[in-house]
């Protein structure tokens, strides 16, 4: 356990300890490893950000939209957030119908206006539904296709899992299809899986969920994904 690792042991040994701490499917060692990092800013008194690099100093955020309502319902709370300041929001693709799912998108898109972003997630990954298990639709490849395109019509910023995770030749078939980009890989855990989904060109931004993995091994991946020219946006679903 983590009091075995840990305890006795020097904090800025960071890279001992989060390699410790990593193992793929233990749920407690990332978020051991952030409360270290933690206790590192605290100690030099610094943000972490500034502790790496000091890269940027502003990020874009986006309001994530679990549920499923209806579009109409869905556009309405969109343009709330706009009015409260958002500048960009994430829509779950969950609807059983392709026509629903473009439709809301259309209303959202309506409603927020061209100065807004709109991001979508198909939850497809785990290959036999969303997510939360809540729509038992299975795409097939010509139902991703048409979703993107379509999603691309509508000026969507990214469209995130929607295929099985490990279907690395009809992701990266959907991929070369259209130009929006592809996002994926919360749910992958070793390094060598965010390799293959470079080498196989899957995705254009690629998702660590950084309570699985932990900041440095999602760190690594961000590395990797440079040598690809590729972007990351690290997932956070506690």
């Amino acid at each position: 356990n983590a009091k075995n690792i840990l305890v006795g042991k020097d904090p800025f040994d960071i890279n001992q300890h989060a390699a410790a701490l990593y193992a793929p499917y233990r749920n407690w060692g990332a978020p051991v490893e952030i409360a270290l990092w933690d206790l590192l800013g605290k100690i030099v008194d610094q943000p972490l950000y500034k502790l790496w690099g000091g890269l940027r100093d502003r990020v874009l955020p986006y309001a994530a939209m679990w549920g499923i309502g209806t579009p109409e319902d869905r556009a309405e709370i969109a343009g709330r957030l706009k009015a409260d300041g958002w500048r960009a929001i994430k829509l779950r693709s969950g609807f059983t119908t392709l026509k629903d799912d473009v439709r809301l998108v259309e209303l959202v898109r309506k409603t927020v206006g061209d100065d807004f972003h709109i991001l979508t997630d198909g939850n497809k990954a785990p290959g036999n539904a969303d997510a939360g298990g809540d729509d038992p639709t299975l795409w097939n490849f010509k139902r991703a296709v048409d979703t993107a395109r379509e999603y691309e019509r509508l000026n969507v910023y990214w469209f995130e899992e929607p295929l099985p995770r490990y279907d690395y030749q009809q992701l990266k078939e959907l991929n070369r299809l259209v130009a929006m980009p592809m996002a994926g890989g919360e749910g992958n855990w070793n390094i060598n899986e965010f390799k293959d989904m470079l080498e196989n060109e899957c995705f254009d931004i690629l998702m660590p969920e950084i309570i699985n993995l932990g900041p440095l091994m999602s760190r690594n991946i961000g590395t990797l994904a440079s040598a690809f020219n590729k972007q990351v946006s690290p997932h956070s679903a506690p």
